[in-house]
């Protein structure tokens, strides 16, 4: 069904992004146009039919890039090892357990 109707659009006095993710079903916002730009006074609405996937690709970009981040930070490039500095915050806040004891500060109360 129809949310947002041309009259309300027209009231929008200030530079707004209206996304229709309903495009694929009729749409929420009239005048939406599926996978195009539309201009309508201060408004822009985007109406992406693959919005679903598209954010599936950022998620599992974002997630791929922070667990490279997180090897590197404790990989040995002159070894070529893997390095595991308990004292290094990072590494210990992301170990949960080491020697059959909980170490994380979270799990621990900064025990």
């Amino acid at each position: 069904p129809v949310i947002i109707t041309e009259d309300m659009l027209k009231d929008i006095k200030t530079p707004t992004l209206i996304i229709d993710m309903a495009i694929i079903t009729g749409g929420n916002v009239e005048g939406s146009e599926k996978d195009k730009i539309i201009k309508k006074g201060n408004v822009t609405i985007l109406a992406p039919s693959n919005l679903t996937n598209e954010v599936a690709l950022d998620a599992s970009t974002l997630y791929s890039s922070n667990l490279f981040s997180l090897i590197e930070h404790f990989y040995d490039k002159e070894t070529k090892k893997l390095k595991f500095d308990l004292n290094d915050e990072i590494i210990k806040t992301a170990t949960l357990t080491h020697s059959k004891k909980l170490i994380t500060p979270i799990l621990t109360k900064g025990k």
